[in-house]
């Protein structure tokens, strides 16, 4: 003989339902905010910053531990980008920068930067790019700063030097004097700051 359900029981069931449907959603929530604090925690250091207002904002415009360091090179691809487009001289240069400075460690930085050289990145990135620089003088020692910030300018300068004039010799538009002239200007109200 078959035993039917009684309404009770039934009712019970899918009271029981309900709390395991949250208790699984909390879980879920619980996991996300674990990944979500390493993920920070792994952004943190690679930065070397203290600032939790500046950790917010990387995060949230997509920047990780894998990826933030890529945001230190950002004025080389707007320098690139400074005249409308970027020139087939202007990505070499970059790519020559890079080996130079043995910058293709971090695939993911490298791959993001490459990212911008294919599709410019926006200019709401210079605020970000000048808040993360300021808060990297005060974060790590000064000759390092001053040696890294010297590389960058000089990576823009190469770049924008890349192409144009004669036979891509001997010519920096206006719209890349511009970009070098604020690179330049962060750097230096960066360097006072330490």
């Amino acid at each position: 003989m078959i035993r039917r359900n009684t309404h009770e029981e039934k009712s019970l069931r899918l009271f029981e339902l309900h709390f395991l449907k949250q208790e699984l959603k909390d879980i879920e929530q619980y996991r996300k905010r674990c990944i979500d604090q390493e993920e920070r925690t792994r952004l943190r250091h690679a930065a070397e910053i203290h600032s939790r207002a500046l950790e917010d904002r990387l995060y949230r415009e997509g920047f990780r531990g894998e990826t933030v360091m890529a945001l230190e090179w950002f004025p080389v691809a707007k320098a690139a980008w400074a005249s409308g487009s970027v020139t087939y001289q202007e990505k070499q240069e970059v790519q020559m920068v890079l080996g130079e400075l043995g910058l293709k460690d971090s695939r993911e930085s490298s791959q993001l930067l490459g990212d911008w050289l294919r599709k410019e990145p926006p200019d709401a990135l210079w605020g970000l790019w000048e808040q993360f620089t300021m808060a990297r003088s005060r974060s790590i020692e000064a000759s390092e700063f001053q040696d890294r910030a010297r590389r960058i300018y000089q990576a823009c300068f190469r770049v924008a030097s890349a192409s144009g004039g004669i036979l891509g010799m001997g010519r920096i538009s206006a719209a890349e004097h511009r970009v070098l002239r604020r690179v330049k200007g962060v750097i230096e109200r960066a360097v006072a700051c330490q």
